[in-house]
């Protein structure tokens, strides 16, 4: 089976940390770096805080794909400010990233591969960045990675790219913020503070971001190849 693997390590100031390993399937689908049952089965209950859009059924999705993705992180950071500081370390077959920054910068990283390539439906249009996941990226970095990957699959379904339009992107985006605001009701019910939540509005702040860009016809990219 061809796998990717991502290993995070967070150091934390008090000498203790925490690592975890994303593996992706051949079809770029995360798993646990361990099968135990997850803990929190009752906040992943697909009808538990459903996102108003989603279009998974009871039937034959009973537990929410992007709950159980981040669900197990929790515990350890449900006691901790987002704003702590602490060093993450990214390892890849292929190279290292090392950033010293608040807890809720390492998380968005780390949340935002992992629901990437959880299998929820709205996360899909992200999903194929994964591979070539940049830890810590912006959202310059973010939008022009998004744009990028849309520009090539519409490519490859018509080389002219006679119809081509960002619009179906832009509306990815407003999905993937109402997935977003359920996660965060998820989340409130497990932590004591709030690093993991933020971690989320962070991400947000992406789609948030993509929407201000979409408005401006993407000017502030435009500079960066012109």
């Amino acid at each position: 089976m061809n796998t990717k693997h991502f290993k995070y390590n967070f150091v934390f100031d008090s000498g203790d940390n925490f690592e975890y390993e994303v593996n992706l399937d051949e079809k770029l689908h995360s798993h646990p770096e361990n099968e135990k049952p997850n803990q929190f089965l009752e906040v992943c209950d697909l009808d538990y805080c459903k996102c108003s859009n989603c279009p998974l059924n009871k039937e034959t999705s009973p537990m929410c794909p992007s709950a159980m993705a981040i669900t197990d992180l929790i515990p350890h950071f449900e006691k901790m400010n987002s704003f702590e500081r602490c060093t993450v370390k990214v390892t890849t077959s292929d190279r290292e990233y090392i950033k010293e920054c608040d807890i809720q910068h390492g998380l968005q990283s780390l949340f935002g591969l992992v629901l990437a390539t959880s299998g929820c439906p709205h996360m899909e249009f992200l999903r194929s960045m994964a591979k070539f996941h940049l830890p810590f990226s912006n959202s310059e970095e973010t939008i022009v990675r998004a744009l990028s990957f849309y520009l090539l699959k519409e490519f490859s379904k018509d080389a002219t790219l006679k119809t081509f339009s960002i619009n179906e992107l832009k509306e990815n985006y407003d999905k993937l913020s109402v997935v977003n605001v359920s996660l965060c009701e998820r989340i409130s019910s497990l932590e004591k503070l709030d690093a993991s939540k933020n971690a989320i509005i962070v991400l947000d702040t992406f789609s948030q971001m993509f929407n201000v860009e979409f408005e401006l016809d993407f000017e502030d990219i435009a500079d960066f190849i012109s």
